[in-house]
């Protein structure tokens, strides 16, 4: 009967894993079958406003906040430093304590090598429990305070307290005199993340003043070519009303046909000019909406624009020297340079303690208390039982 039992459960077991596999399956399929629903709906989005003829009002201000709210670069380098700063929070979690616990009983017979012990087999049980907080302070400076407890009990018939019970709060610290010596070494981690975060808010702001700054390229550029195109235009149109002068002056014998070949070819040349700035307004107005990330927009991907208001043209005199001024106080490029020369300077710093030798000094003190129970050895647990160290720890490496 038993038998059997165990061949129903693992029956039971291979049908939930099979049928979690199947399930998992199914959801697979249908989120790939979502997406391939959501491809096709949005193609066709496309295909519908390809055919339709849009026009899209905008201005300077919606050229900006259309590149600036839908650029993917833009969105990456929001992360950044977020990313960054918890970077700078796993480096500050080397200078917090860590609380450790640790609990062990040991059970051991073993044959008697000693009369004294009092048993041809000999038993004994030792139980610990101990706890420590440990941790590090920016001069380098580590510390750990624990508080050790024992509970040992066995077969000699000589030992006094069987079982004893022992307690010992004790204090180590360890501060190295040459390498990992100094607030800046120990810092520098810190130190470099936070500058790491400085230089990806330095570098997202760089991002965002670079597509300001093509944006407002390619709106200048689209308001440039649509006036060349109108003043190509205007040529065009003057061209084909000296061209009708000259047919009707030509015809009266008042121009010679050399004139009106090179009037005809004038009139020529101004179409081919029409041509060329009709061709390169349509090359702007396709950057302005690459820049502007129009192009992603399956509504307006293929719509007209018209843009609502014109730059003025302004004079304005610019002094040098206070540029380059403004230029050292707001250029992201130039402040992140100066950061990274600071990370520079740590990382040397850094990388010459790390040939230093270890030498540290390291003493400890503890008090030690010994009694039939546990409250008997806490409270023998005074300084007129004291356990400390003193020493010298060197290394070198070879």
């Amino acid at each position: 009967m038993k038998f059997i039992k165990n061949i129903i459960v693992v029956s039971l077991i291979n049908l939930l894993v099979l049928g979690n596999i199947s399930l998992a399956a199914d959801n697979e399929k249908k989120a790939t079958s979502d997406t391939k629903k959501a491809r096709e709906i949005e193609k066709a989005i496309f295909m519908a406003s390809g055919a339709q003829n849009r026009v899209l009002k905008i201005g300077m201000v919606d050229c900006i906040a259309y590149a600036l709210k839908n650029n993917s670069e833009i969105l990456v380098k929001h992360i950044e430093p977020k990313l960054k700063e918890d970077d700078v929070k796993i480096a500050k979690a080397d200078f917090e304590p860590t609380f450790n616990a640790e609990y062990t009983v040991h059970d051991k017979n073993e044959v008697s090598s000693n009369i004294l012990q009092g048993a041809e087999v000999y038993n004994s049980q030792d139980m610990k429990l101990n706890a420590d907080v440990s941790g590090k302070f920016i001069t380098g400076t580590e510390y750990k305070m624990e508080f050790l407890n024992q509970r040992y009990k066995s077969d000699s018939v000589y030992q006094i307290y069987n079982p004893y019970y022992t307690t010992e709060p004790k204090i180590t610290i360890t501060q190295p005199l040459f390498r990992d010596f100094g607030i800046l070494v120990n810092k520098a981690d810190i130190i470099v993340a936070q500058n790491n975060r400085l230089q990806s808010g330095a570098s997202f702001k760089n991002t965002v003043m670079d597509i300001i700054s093509k944006s407002k390229t390619a709106y200048y550029n689209y308001v440039y070519y649509l006036e060349a195109f109108a003043i190509a235009k205007l040529s065009l149109e003057r061209a084909h009303n000296l061209l009708q002068i000259n047919k009707a002056r030509y015809q009266k014998g008042l121009i010679s046909s050399v004139d009106l070949l090179e009037t005809e070819a004038a009139a020529a040349q101004r179409e081919k000019a029409v041509i060329a700035a009709d061709t390169m307004v349509k090359r702007a107005e396709d950057d302005l909406k690459l820049i502007t990330n129009l192009v992603d927009d399956p509504e307006v991907w293929n719509a007209k624009i018209e843009l609502i208001d014109k730059p003025e043209f302004q004079v304005v005199e610019v002094d040098l020297l206070q540029s380059l001024k403004n230029a050292f106080i707001y250029r992201p490029d130039y402040y992140s340079a100066k950061i990274d020369l600071q990370t520079r300077d740590i990382n040397i710093v850094t990388a010459k303690n790390a040939l230093l030798p270890t030498v540290d000094l390291i003493g400890s003190f503890g008090l030690n208390g010994l009694g039939r129970d546990y409250q008997d050895a806490i409270g023998k647990a005074n300084p007129d039982y004291t356990d400390w160290s003193a020493g010298v720890k060197f290394s070198l490496p070879c």
